[in-house]
């Protein structure tokens, strides 16, 4: 009986290794599980390409916050000016119709992806190689 419970033990043990190795070798798995900055990063900088599709994206990332369509319609009239100002860096500019996704990390940030017809647009994976940098001016 002691040998058996030795078996069990050993391999319920190799199956917590296992899963615990998955976790910190999967970023994708690791932002799903705690939502942190450095797996979000990892996944968009290495993981997400340029005109990904949204199934893509969210197998990697999970569903990702859908934003309601107030702030949806806001964000891309808020980024037609934008966009324009800067075509090099946003060639696929914005429509009426592009779809956003929300994904958040401890501390606050979240960052926007934007989608249109299933594709990832104006997107850029060397944004993602470095943390967020956030400057707050105190007077």
């Amino acid at each position: 009986m002691k040998r058996w419970n030795w078996i069990v033990g050993s391999l319920l043990g190799l199956v917590l290794v296992a899963a615990i190795v998955a976790v910190f070798c999967n970023p994708g798995l690791h932002y799903q599980l705690f939502h942190d900055e450095i797996s979000l990063n990892a996944v968009m900088s290495r993981l997400v390409k340029p005109e990904d599709s949204v199934a893509h994206v969210t197998s990697l990332l999970g569903r990702g916050e859908q934003v309601s369509e107030p702030e949806r319609q806001e964000f891309v009239r808020g980024f037609h000016h934008f966009f324009r100002k800067y075509p090099d860096y946003f060639p696929d500019g914005v429509t009426d119709d592009d779809g956003i996704l929300n994904y958040r990390v401890k501390g606050g940030v979240t960052i926007q992806i934007g989608f249109r017809d299933g594709k990832l647009v104006n997107f850029h994976p060397k944004d993602f190689e470095q943390p967020y940098e956030i400057h707050l001016i105190n007077p």
